[in-house]
């Protein structure tokens, strides 16, 4: 009889489990995970800026302007698209990228490029132009740290995704950017996708 019994239970126990539907919360907690670590790093302050969660998706270049426009983050709405010198703040372990580094990508000598961009695109000939002419040096740490493969490049978490700045290139259909996979600064397109962060100005920190 007891034998007839656990018989019983262990059918009535595989009848359930292949009766009733497992609901999946892969998606769901997965989605909880990002927005979690997301906003971790809300808040951030560097050199007397304020930086927002990144987007939780990647965004077009445009989309991502009015993104930064229309974020109410901490209870602020002054957000607005961090420039290209802002964005060299957030790099750590790479000499040539970093604020102050050997690569010349800055704010300033790309608004002098800009002014003076005939006189420089004459130097060169045909169709091909370079993504920028005179500012360009040592812009990246791919090569420099080969061997490093766990080195984290952003000083507020260690995702290697890129980063729109505010900043157009010669093409206005261009975008500079910065990828903290190789510290890199370069241009895209700006139907391309990336992340963005939203900057402020620290007014509490400066005294304002």
């Amino acid at each position: 009889m007891k034998k007839i019994c656990h018989i019983l239970f262990f059918s009535l126990l595989i009848t359930l489990f292949v009766s009733c539907e497992m609901p999946d919360y892969s998606d769901e907690i997965w989605n909880t995970y990002r927005e979690a670590d997301r906003q971790r790093t809300s808040g951030v302050i560097i050199d007397g800026n304020m930086w927002s969660a990144r987007s939780l998706d990647s965004l077009e270049w445009e989309n991502a302007v009015s993104y930064c426009k229309n974020l109410t983050e901490l209870g602020y709405s002054d957000w607005r698209m961090p420039t290209v010198n802002e964005l060299r703040t957030l790099i750590q372990n790479c000499s040539y990228t970093e604020t102050g580094g050997s690569c010349e990508i800055t704010d300033e000598c790309l608004a002098e490029e800009m002014e003076n961009w005939d006189k420089y695109a004459d130097q060169y000939s045909g169709y091909y132009l370079p993504d920028t002419i005179h500012c360009a040096s040592q812009c990246n740490c791919r090569y420099s740290y080969d061997s490093l493969y766990d080195v984290v490049f952003n000083k507020i978490d260690d995702h290697d995704d890129r980063l729109w700045s505010s900043i157009l290139s010669w093409d206005p259909e261009q975008a500079w950017l910065v990828s903290f996979y190789d510290a890199s600064i370069f241009i895209c397109d700006i139907e391309s996708f990336a992340g963005v962060r939203c900057i402020r100005k620290n007014l509490q920190t400066i005294g304002e």
